[in-house]
């Protein structure tokens, strides 16, 4: 018996609705503190280094100032230029610098502190969505949770020999500008997929489909990471709901909403081999293995092990099969995980760790919806309660990780640490 529902049905959770209001105020007084830090934090971090080739944000303003420019030196050994074959990013910076007719860096500081906002909006959607949303006290966690999500990173311990960043990557990796802006497109395209789903039975799925497309092909144009994780982990959950239900049209429209984005895939992986090195892609297991003193293999293995266990505690101490076929949110976050934790740690084009971008998208959906799905899934058992409680206080010392890594990045200019 679901204990969550019965005690719905009982009335025992009544007073989360009738003896209390939701009252808005306190997330958008949250949302506003985000904005200030992120505001500061990016005007800050987008000017800190002297020199414009040391830094991820200074990079890629060199790519948003060379968009639509004749004179461009793109011989710069630190010039990103694969970053050409995904531009939306640049593109924004450069229309909000000219619009506001401000200089390049507090255009970033605009659009990155803009499309971390949008991804908290989107993340507390999310969780809405898959926790009963008439509950009030479901309503506050769902705030807290999305807010959280944009902040926290890895459980630090000895497994890990308490870094933050360096070797294993982080869920937020706050230096990257690219990761950060196409969040909310990837965040949209999700949605829009498992409602896809969920409506699939219904006449109005359509839209989510057409909704699901356009966003994933923005998402793709803004940077591929999102799409060569979850694409994969979308069409592993079509085949088995294809097969499961036998639905054979389900997997054509899957495809057809799904083309645009693999043409330009396709477009972006030709472009790249042709005019940059950023795709010389090879399987090595441990990407990091040539930066560090690992002297053996049983070293290394135990540095992925530990990195991986501190990164997504929360989605391996929740994980449970009941969800993976209940929800298709759930079974989607799982999957895409587990193949960007494939591509981390099997995939490199050298010590940019492009690879990782993807997975720490995955992680951040795994870990929010992992706890989103057990306040639906409520269960009465007093050992599970206890993991349930242990799960949120892990988050909870994650996210103090993250904002002392924030700070740390602020104060020093290094995020490999």
């Amino acid at each position: 018996m679901d204990c969550g529902n019965e005690l719905k049905r009982l009335g025992l959770r009544e007073g989360c609705i009738k003896n209390k209001e939701y009252k808005n105020k306190y997330f958008f007084a949250f949302l506003i503190g985000i904005t200030c830090v992120f505001s500061i934090f990016y005007a800050r971090y987008s000017t800190y280094s002297e020199s414009r080739s040391t830094g991820d944000i200074q990079k890629h303003t060199l790519v948003a100032e060379a968009l639509f420019e004749d004179n461009v030196d793109d011989d710069n050994p630190f010039f990103p230029k694969h970053a050409y074959a995904y531009p939306a990013y640049h593109f924004s910076q450069k229309i909000v610098r000219f619009v506001l007719c401000v200089d390049y860096e507090t255009a970033a500081a605009f659009v990155l502190t803009g499309s971390i906002i949008i991804a908290v909006l989107l993340y507390r959607q999310l969780a809405l969505m898959i926790m009963w949303e008439g509950a009030v006290c479901n309503r506050y966690l769902a705030d807290l949770l999305a807010i959280g999500s944009v902040l926290f990173e890895t459980a630090r311990c000895p497994l890990n020999d308490w870094r933050y960043y360096q070797l294993q990557c982080a869920a937020n990796p706050f230096h990257n500008p690219t990761i950060i802006f196409v969040r909310p497109f990837a965040i949209a395209s999700f949605i829009f997929f498992n409602q896809y789903v969920k409506t699939y039975e219904l006449g109005n799925r359509y839209k989510y489909a057409v909704l699901f497309s356009i966003t994933t092909l923005f998402s793709v144009s803004a940077k591929p990471s999102y799409a060569i994780v979850f694409l994969p982990s979308m069409g592993i959950y079509t085949l088995y709901y294809v097969i499961w239900n036998r639905r054979w049209k389900f997997a054509v429209e899957a495809f057809i909403a799904v083309l645009p984005s693999l043409i330009l895939l396709i477009l972006q992986q030709g472009w790249m081999s042709a005019h940059t090195e950023a795709v010389n892609m090879r399987i090595k297991f441990g990407f990091f293995w040539e930066q560090t003193e690992f002297c053996t293999w049983q070293e290394l293995l135990h540095a992925v092990l530990g990195a991986s266990i501190v990164t997504f505690p929360v989605v391996i101490l929740l994980f449970r099969i009941y969800f993976m076929r209940k929800d298709s949110f759930y079974a989607i976050s799982i999957i895409a995980l587990a193949i960007g934790w494939f591509q981390m740690f099997f995939l490199t084009t050298g010590i940019a760790g492009d690879f990782s971008w993807g997975y720490d998208l995955a992680v951040q959906f795994a870990t929010l919806i992992s706890l989103s799905e057990i306040e639906w899934h409520n269960d009465c058992r007093r050992k599970r309660r206890f993991v349930n409680y242990a799960a949120y206080g892990i988050f909870g010392y994650q996210i103090i990780t993250g904002i002392r890594y924030l700070w740390l990045i602020y104060t020093t200019d290094a995020f490999w640490i």
